[in-house]
């Protein structure tokens, strides 16, 4: 066996590895933290379940949307089915300890737009996420913390005006951009101020803001994946942090998840049967 034979088998068995020990991580959190639930005298409101997955479905709805922006920066079209099964596929990738999401997007796009197109999209989205992120981050701090928010959100906002300058990208698709991801954003902190409501927790929203800034980093870094159990151990801690027992931030950030799986398996199925019809029907 050579060395590049061997190279090629370490790299499926670090991404089992890597698999096992994110499914590992959110088992023995996912039981701790029920169980130490169980043990407060938190109860279940149904009611705001049916909410929650609304919420979950919009948010569903305006990802694809603005996968479709993000093609006609370059002028690239993507149906919109097409767009729901990419971000669909993508989010469900995300359960590995890899950025999934970010990949199966770079693919779509490279095939129609070219590898460096691609990437330019995939940066300049991710400048988007982090502006955003960085002026949420401004609404829950103060002193030195804010003002290091308030030159992130401009830097990364000027950087993403340059980027799409330099790469002659439409600046009306980039407003759009934008005002998807902010809607996007306040959509994720209503819902996740749902969920404490769903424990019957009272909670200021400024607990839910910094989760959803979590989700944001989470989704777009590389170095921090938004694998399976890391983003439940992350929002745990910062769930402490806000002096919050951190199992509910486990259980909170994992309903999370959980909405946002069944919301996107629901599109994904309707997509697939709808595109089955279509097929039947030019036979």
């Amino acid at each position: 066996m050579n060395e590049s034979t061997s190279r090629q088998n370490i790299k499926p068995r670090r991404k089992i590895v890597a698999t096992i020990t994110g499914m590992t991580v959110f088992a023995i959190g996912a039981i701790y933290s029920s169980y130490e639930i169980s043990n407060t005298e938190v109860t279940i409101d149904y009611r705001l379940i049916s909410p929650v997955l609304f919420l979950a479905a919009v948010s569903a709805l305006l990802s694809a949307f603005r996968f479709q922006i993000s093609g006609l920066l370059f002028k690239v079209e993507i149906p919109y089915q097409d767009a729901i099964t990419v971000i669909s596929y993508g989010t469900l990738a995300n359960l590995l300890p890899i950025p999934g999401a970010l990949i199966i997007r770079f693919e779509y796009l490279r095939k129609k737009a070219g590898a460096k197109r691609s990437s330019l999209i995939q940066v300049l989205g991710i400048l988007v996420w982090f502006t955003v992120g960085f002026i949420l981050l401004t609404t829950i701090t103060s002193g030195p913390y804010k003002v290091f928010a308030i030159t992130m959100s401009t830097a990364m906002s000027l950087s993403s005006v340059y980027v799409a300058w330099r790469a002659k990208m439409s600046k009306m698709y980039l407003l759009i951009l934008y005002l998807i991801q902010i809607s996007m954003t306040l959509l994720n902190i209503a819902k996740l101020w749902l969920i404490f409501s769903i424990l019957s927790l009272s909670v200021n929203l400024s607990l839910p803001t910094a989760l959803a800034i979590t989700d944001i980093v989470a989704s777009t870094s590389a170095i921090i994946p938004s694998g399976l159990g890391i983003s439940e151990t992350a929002a745990a801690a910062v769930t402490a942090f806000f002096e919050v027992h951190p199992s509910i931030g486990f259980v909170v950030a994992s309903l999370n998840r959980a909405s946002t799986w069944t919301t996107l398996l629901a599109l994904l199925i309707f997509v697939k049967l709808y595109r089955g019809n279509e097929k039947r029907r030019t036979l």
